[in-house]
């Protein structure tokens, strides 16, 4: 009887620390979900990414199709704009490798090519996102020379939706070398391991 007891109680034990740990991961996995899972906040050592070691170094992930870019993109202009050459831009669009130019060069791709600032280059299969560990379109990361991470989330307040948000203050804040009130923020995008199977769409805009 007494040996049955014991068993049963060590059971319940076990059964309740199985349940405790289950119930820790999915609040983890709610609370950070996607990229921000990433457990490494310092620069990747195996991009091909230069890192300024004079300034900030500011980079943004897009999808070239998703409609929510183009307000992406229309903060990073205000961003750099007030930045006034303080911080070295450079933006990503996901790009699939069998046919870059023609799925990739839409009109987001063109409207970031004539932003002053910026950089504007292809991400082949999305692999710099992922190294990053960007995973929405308009995800932004800021690092400092030394190559820690000071940002990383959104710069628009929802999506599709332009005007100031915390994303942008913040980012302006670091840039400037003040400290913000939050470093990381919700991104409004489509997401970026999304790649069209069929180029049609791609191939049409850039016709346009």
């Amino acid at each position: 009887m007494v040996r049955a007891l014991i068993f049963n109680i060590a059971g319940c034990v076990i059964w309740l620390v199985a349940i405790g740990t289950g119930l820790v991961f999915v609040s983890g996995f709610e609370t950070f979900g996607g990229s921000q899972t990433q457990s490494s906040s310092d620069w990747p050592k195996d991009t091909t990414i230069v890192l300024d070691r004079t300034r900030p170094t500011l980079l943004m992930f897009a999808h070239p199709h998703c409609p929510c870019t183009r307000a992406s993109l229309e903060e990073l202009k205000s961003v750099l704009g007030n930045a006034q050459g303080k911080v070295a831009a450079q933006i990503f669009f996901l790009s699939p490798a069998k046919t870059p130019g023609a799925w990739t060069l839409t009109d987001s791709w063109h409207d970031a090519t004539r932003i002053p600032g910026l950089s504007v280059h292809y991400d082949t299969d999305g692999y710099l996102a992922g190294l990053f560990g960007a995973d929405s379109s308009g995800e932004v990361r800021l690092y400092n020379p030394r190559g820690q991470l000071l940002f990383r989330g959104g710069i628009t307040g929802g999506r599709g939706q332009t005007g100031s948000n915390t994303g942008e203050d913040a980012l302006l804040a670091l840039i400037r070398g003040s400290t913000p009130s939050v470093s990381q923020t919700p991104v409004y995008g489509c997401s970026l391991g999304f790649i069209c199977e069929t180029s049609e769409l791609g191939i049409a805009q850039a016709g346009q």
